[in-house]
């Protein structure tokens, strides 16, 4: 870990004032040609582009830079790795989605940076329910079997998502309300990593408070997956940590420089709450949500982001850790039972995905670019 130093005072400062050179490029000749997709994804958009004389030859070069720079694959990647780590995830898909969703996706908002970006897009307070599954949706394509192989559903998703960061980043940096002096770039690289590690990181504390255990291949298969994934999101390799061990360091290093005023964050949390109460996948009333996403930060950052403890729910949830303990078991001596529970997580992913999204699909279109 000495070479990379992160999480020494300063070194994670000069972050903040990167975005993502590749998307950012990419994005900003988008928005400079005078012409719309053609009923097309961002993605599939930019391929077209490469491929026609419709852009000038300097511009066509920059998004085959992206897409070139994107298919790269990085020399550390193991294939098996993310297969086991994919695997790990759908297996307990229950546990691991209301891990990220409830726990994970909140703890972002712990960041005063990240919470300050989302207030100022108005991303999740307009239409909360909604933003919630499109992460879900997301998280869903990723695991899909070999969905992050080139070209298939969860690399073409997440790449999307990764354009629409651009996009808003490129929006607030237009803007004469942005402080770039005081906020550095909106969405930037600090920004990325912590986020990354909310999928990562949070997402096994939160499955290991609801009474998962977790191997310790396990947990780093389930990193490698998460690694890669911050690869294909822009996330800078130095930022990408190699090890379990070395996320958990920067997780800390970041927190202790950005968990700070919880105003925002508190506001983003009770969004989610209300919007998420007594309504699909949880069906759990206001005061059983706001304890288990309160289990699932822990105390401290429960309390920080203005979540309710409740004594009966805290027993209601403890009461189902011998039984998630006893599935699990059984899950590792059967293949049968565990192939079971993978295919029941699969049905009920897109159960819950298709009520939280309904008719309308997710499509991570680049704000300010395309209408």
């Amino acid at each position: 870990m000495a070479e990379v130093g992160w999480w020494a005072p300063g070194q994670l400062d000069a972050w903040r004032g990167i975005g993502d050179p590749l998307a950012d490029a990419a994005v900003e000749v988008l928005g400079r040609i005078d012409q719309q997709p053609h009923m097309e994804s961002s993605l599939g958009w930019i391929e077209r582009l490469t491929e026609t004389a419709e852009v000038d030859r300097k511009d066509r070069k920059v998004l085959e830079r992206f897409v070139r720079g994107v298919a790269e694959l990085p020399p550390w990647l193991d294939w098996d790795a993310i297969e086991r780590g994919r695997t790990f995830f759908v297996r307990y898909g229950l546990v691991h989605s209301t891990a990220l969703l409830l726990g994970g996706l909140l703890e972002s908002y712990s960041d005063t940076q990240i919470a300050h970006v989302l207030m100022r897009t108005g991303r999740l307070h307009k239409d909360t329910y909604r933003r919630v599954f499109e992460t879900g949706a997301m998280v869903y394509d990723i695991m899909i079997p070999d969905g992050l192989r080139l070209d298939r559903r969860g690399y073409r998703t997440v790449l999307k998502v990764r354009l629409m960061h651009a996009g808003v980043r490129r929006l607030m940096l237009r803007s004469k309300s942005w402080d770039q002096s005081a906020f550095g770039v909106p969405i930037g690289q600090e920004d990325m990593a912590f986020t990354l590690l909310m999928f990562d990181i949070a997402t096994l504390r939160g499955a290991q408070r609801l009474g998962l255990r977790i191997s310790e291949q396990q947990r780093a298969d389930h990193h490698h997956l998460w690694r890669y994934v911050g690869y294909l999101m822009g996330v800078d390799e130095a930022l990408l940590p190699a090890t379990p061990g070395e996320a958990e360091s920067l997780h800390d290093a970041i927190t202790k420089r950005q968990r700070h005023d919880s105003h925002n964050g508190r506001a983003l949390t009770q969004g989610v709450v209300e919007a998420l109460s007594g309504r699909a996948p949880f069906f759990l009333p206001y005061e059983g949500l706001s304890a288990l996403c309160y289990r699932l930060l822990g105390p401290e950052l429960g309390r920080h982001l203005g979540l309710q403890n409740s004594v009966p729910w805290h027993v209601l949830f403890q009461a189902g850790v011998p039984a998630l303990r006893a599935v699990q078991r059984r899950a590792e001596s059967s293949a049968r039972v565990a192939r079971s529970l993978e295919r029941f997580a699969v049905i009920w992913g897109e159960w819950a995905i298709r009520e939280g999204l309904g008719d309308e699909p997710a499509r991570f279109p680049i704000p300010g670019v395309m209408r």
